[in-house]
């Protein structure tokens, strides 16, 4: 596949109102086609839940109405993940990841998003996360913030 990877930390920059990540972010999507995997799309829900409502994980886990009440909110955000096309994390995604956690020193998440792009032949990354670096198969594109 030809193409973009789209790391949790790109869009939880959009989700934070940074009109320059989102104006890069639409030019990769532009000229490339974007993806991301169920690890990205965990993260971002969860520390967007997190930032917007100022909850810690236990206060959201024990009440529920924290996140039914903000449906509104995550339906944006969920649009805006929506428009990376998702890769499955199948059992060869996962016996990859332990490779390179191995090998390259990474955290379990970027281990299977590193995973996901080598499994798919996907060479570029965006992100602000220095350690897909030590990934020698990864380009990673750094995205400028405002």
């Amino acid at each position: 596949m030809n193409g973009a990877f789209i790391d949790s930390n790109v869009f939880l920059k959009i989700l934070e109102g940074d009109t320059e990540i989102y104006r890069q972010f639409l030019a990769i999507s532009q000229k490339k086609q974007i993806y991301r995997n169920a690890i990205v799309r965990s993260e971002v829900v969860h520390v967007f839940i997190r930032l917007y409502t100022g909850k810690r994980p236990h206060e959201i886990k024990t009440n529920p109405d924290i996140i039914t009440g903000i449906k509104t909110e995550l339906q944006k955000v969920e649009k805006l993940i929506e428009l990376a096309r998702t890769i499955p994390i199948t059992y060869s995604e996962e016996e990859t990841a332990r490779k390179i956690m191995k090998d390259y020193g990474l955290l379990p998440n970027d281990a299977l998003i590193a995973a996901t792009c080598l499994q798919h032949s996907i060479a570029e990354i965006a992100t602000f996360d220095n350690d897909f670096t030590r990934c020698p198969f990864l380009t990673v594109r750094r995205l400028t913030p405002e």
